[in-house]
């Protein structure tokens, strides 16, 4: 489902679905680094791979949000006339072991 048409029934009728895909997954700071939340516009041009080495190059969410979205919209303006909303949100996951060594330094 397109995030902007959870619960909206009547973009059902133009083919979107209104219910929202939920996935569980419970976090492993092992392995989880961060998580991003983005619309259908990043997703358009951008394999789940290419985001994943986008955001793993920036030291902050937003300046992960920002590289990915610039990225997003560069490609959208090589492809097409016109551009689909581009929006992220980018969660950083750290143990509280790494942000207490950040601290010290």
């Amino acid at each position: 489902a397109m995030s902007r048409s959870i619960g909206d029934s009547i973009a059902h009728a133009a083919g979107c679905s209104e219910e929202a895909e939920v996935e569980v997954h419970s976090l492993n700071l092992s392995t989880d680094k961060f998580m991003i939340i983005a619309s259908d516009g990043v997703w358009e041009f951008i394999s789940s791979t290419e985001a994943v080495i986008i955001v793993s190059t920036q030291n902050t969410p937003q300046l992960a949000a920002e590289q990915l979205c610039q990225e997003a919209l560069k490609r959208w303006r090589a492809e097409e006339q016109v551009c689909d909303d581009i929006t992220a949100v980018i969660v950083f996951f750290h143990k509280k072991e790494e942000e207490a060594a950040k601290a010290a330094e």
